[in-house]
């Protein structure tokens, strides 16, 4: 379990690793061969260290090479089970949890499944996003898929062919990347979300962009739906006027909208100046002492508007300009 870059989750969980098919563009390959450490094959012949079903390697325990390392992806791009993975969802928060962002998820052994959606259940307080390009239908027709709020199930799609879930009774969305006029009337699609970006962008790849009317056919049909779309940020150069990034009701949980009271105490506070609730991460914390010498206390919070306001009015510094994660504080003397 980490903390994401993406943009449109919170955390990133991958029990299974690695894919099989060689997909173009695969943002996947790259990142499993810099984190697999030596040749892959000296890895597979440690037998010792994992057991196999199919297809798929299986670890109890993380991989430690021969010089004492851990290893995050032994095998490289070969499906892994990291199963000692599923011990680490400890957040006490609700959050988005994107699983499967590093390779195809599924589509092997169904009791892999049963023991991931088994943890998810045992910490139903998160909403877990799935990520797949054709791996839900086996286990929708076996019965295996559970059916929960809190489980979304996102189908990736760059062409017209490109296979989707949309299961009754289920929460799915959309991830596209277009390399295509999708003509999403056409195929009926009826996602709950969707998502639009680069894919090889995720971990700070090269955009390969699309054409902005492709997006725009995507933008439209979503609003004839009322459809939530999130545009990732890769997109602005698309769209310089400004990008829509919206959530469904129930993932909101991650922008402090659905939080119980004790939490929401933590995770949201009041402008001291225009009286408007925000996220804290997004606020500027100020904070005072009385003496030279003394730890600074935190005596509230300021929107950014007016925080920047202030330090016209009043001839403060301005250290908006250097704040790229929204938490710099502001100390005054008393």
């Amino acid at each position: 379990m980490k903390r994401s870059r993406i943009e449109w989750c919170d955390h990133e969980w991958n029990p299974i690793t690695g894919c099989l098919d060689e997909c173009q563009r695969c943002a996947y390959d790259k990142i499993l061969k810099t984190f697999g450490g030596v040749d892959y094959r000296f890895n597979l012949s440690r037998h010792e260290m994992y057991r196999q079903d199919g297809e798929l390697r299986i670890l109890d325990s993380e991989f430690i090479s021969e010089v004492g390392h851990k290893c995050y992806y032994p095998f490289g791009i070969l499906p892994t089970y990291h199963r000692y993975r599923l011990k680490r969802i400890d957040i006490k928060t609700g959050k988005n949890i994107l699983c499967g962002s590093i390779g195809e998820m599924f589509g092997h052994a169904p009791w892999c499944y049963e023991e991931i959606f088994n943890v998810c259940k045992s910490h139903a307080h998160n909403n877990y996003l799935f990520l797949s390009g054709t791996g839900y239908r086996e286990l929708w027709l076996k019965g295996i898929l559970p059916m929960q709020n809190n489980l979304w199930y996102g189908s990736v799609i760059y062409k017209k062919e490109d296979t989707v879930f949309c299961a009754g009774g289920y929460q799915h969305f959309l991830y596209i990347n277009p390399q295509e006029d999708l003509d999403m009337a056409k195929h009926r699609y009826n996602p709950k979300w969707i998502v639009i970006g680069t894919k090889g962008c995720m971990y700070g790849g090269k955009a390969c962009l699309p054409q902005k009317s492709w997006v725009e056919n995507i933008i439209s049909y979503a609003a004839m739906k009322n459809i939530p779309v999130f545009m990732e940020s890769t997109l602005e150069p698309l769209f310089p006027e400004g990008i829509r990034q919206d959530y469904p009701e129930q993932l909101m949980w991650s922008q402090g909208k659905r939080y119980s009271g004790k939490i929401r105490e933590r995770m949201v506070s009041t402008c001291g100046k225009c009286k408007k609730e925000h996220m804290k991460h997004d606020m500027i914390a100020i904070c005072g002492r009385i003496k030279r010498g003394q730890q600074p206390q935190q005596v509230g919070y300021l929107c950014r508007t007016c925080f920047g306001e202030i330090c016209e009015d009043y001839n403060f510094k301005d250290i908006l300009g250097g704040n790229e994660n929204g938490q710099e504080k502001l100390q005054k003397n008393q």
